[in-house]
């Protein structure tokens, strides 16, 4: 997103055999505590719908949709604003 201030989240995954555990779930609670700290806002794309809802358990929005080609993937993007400390 053009003229935010914000780091893009990448390369979050884990191994199949290792999923539902909430590992995922730590190293992006981990990350966005970060961000929090740092003020910073966070944005994301997925192409997996399931995952786009699992972003927004976190307090990612949907910011747009975009389709590649006519067969190719739809590609979900999503922000969000850093928390502010309670």
């Amino acid at each position: 997103p053009a003229g935010r201030n914000f780091r893009h989240l990448n390369f979050l995954g884990v191994l199949p055999e290792h999923q539902g555990q909430g590992i995922g779930t730590r190293l992006l609670a981990h990350g966005l505590a970060r961000l929090d700290r740092e003020r910073m806002a966070g944005y994301v794309e997925t192409v997996n719908p399931r995952n786009a809802r699992w972003y927004e358990r976190f307090g990612f929005r949907l910011e747009r949709t975009v389709a590649v080609g006519e067969d190719g993937p739809t590609i979900h993007c999503l922000w969000r604003e850093p928390e502010r400390p309670a």
